[in-house]
Formats: structure tokens, C-alpha cells, sequence
């Protein structure tokens, strides 16, 4: 994706080690200025992304947002300029945050537009919550998914609904927030 943007990139993996990690983040940022990772955000036994991303001198500036998905994401920088993302490793939770804090940092904003709403969505409210969508004429789908740990709930998403923290229940026919993802067309 990010290619697709114009930017040059590096994908690497490390294993769930503190030292590999820092030693793997360290060798990245001789020839980049900003780190994306992906997983080891979180607080288990082995998430050992942010003591890593400290031992190779950033500060953080968040870690957790009151969002769902993507609530375990960072963010942090280091005194030469460079930036580290850490998007939180289920895949709905690292494209949603990927889409609201890297895209706005490269310069592509999502834009949300009103958009009707095809079929009544019910949630626990406490949270903004973005929600997977398919866009079809001049109404928005929701799709139903298991978790943010289910790729599944990718399959034919085009855009995110976006809905606030007090809504519980968003009956069908509501105009409702929609953004489509910066890989789609609709």
C-alpha cells in the first residue's frame, strides 16, 4: 500500500525477542525515517514491540486510543525526526489504524462523506467504533465480522462506517459517516 502511494518501503519480520527486535528497528532506521509495525503492541508475554521501540530511543506520545478496532496502537517519535506507528497485529485493527494515523501522516486524510445507511446496525456503544462497509449505489453495508482478528470481515469491504461512542443502535436510513479505503474506488 504504501508504494502505491509513492513511498519506498521495507517489509521485515522479527521474532517475538526483545533483543531481534531491537536489533531488526535499530538496522531499519540507518536508511528510514519512519517505522511500521505491525503486532507485539499489545501487554501479553510477548509483545515486545514498544520496549523495543524505546531501547532504540523513541518516546511515546500514545499508546492505547479509546477506538474500536485498534485500541493496543502507539505512536512515538525520536529526537532526529523519525516516527514509529505501532498498529495493534489483528488485521481489521491494523488496516483501521493505518488508515487514521499513517495516511494522515503521509498526507491522505480519509474523507468521510454522508452516505444512507442499507441495514440497521446494533453495537455496544463506549467506543468510536469503524465499522467494515461495502458502498452499493447510494447506500453503505455494513458487514457483519467475528473480530478484529477475523480476515473474513475483510472480504468485499470497500470503506469504513464511522459511528460515535454513544450510539448504540443506528437504525437503517441514517446518513451515517462513510470513508472509502484509499485502495478502493467508491
Amino acid at each position: 500500500t504504501l508504494e502505491q502511494f509513492g513511498i519506498g518501503a521495507t517489509c521485515s519480520r522479527t521474532a517475538d525477542s526483545l533483543d531481534q527486535s531491537v536489533t531488526l528497528f535499530a538496522e531499519l532506521l540507518k536508511d528510514h525515517d519512519a517505522l511500521i509495525t505491525i503486532g507485539g503492541v499489545s501487554v501479553g508475554d510477548f509483545d515486545f514491540v514498544r520496549p523495543a521501540i524505546q531501547a532504540c530511543g523513541y518516546v511515546s506520545h500514545f499508546s492505547g486510543v479509546k477506538i474500536k478496532p485498534g485500541k493496543p496502537a502507539c505512536f512515538g517519535t525520536r529526537q532526529d525526526g523519525k516516527v514509529w506507528f505501532g498498529l495493534p497485529g489483528n488485521p481489521m485493527s491494523a488496516i483501521v489504524t493505518f488508515c487514521l494515523f499513517v495516511l494522515p501522516y503521509l498526507g491522505r486524510d480519509l474523507s468521510f462523506r454522508k452516505v444512507e445507511l442499507a441495514e440497521t446496525i446494533e453495537r455496544e456503544h463506549g467506543r468510536e467504533e469503524f465499522i467494515p462497509a461495502s458502498l452499493g449505489g447510494s447506500k453503505v453495508q455494513p458487514h457483519q465480522t467475528v473480530g478484529s482478528h477475523s480476515v473474513a470481515g475483510l472480504a468485499n469491504v470497500t470503506g469504513l462506517i464511522r459511528v460515535d461512542s454513544q450510539d448504540a443502535t443506528v437504525p437503517k436510513g441514517t446518513l451515517v459517516d462513510y470513508a472509502s479505503l484509499p485502495w478502493e474506488s467508491g
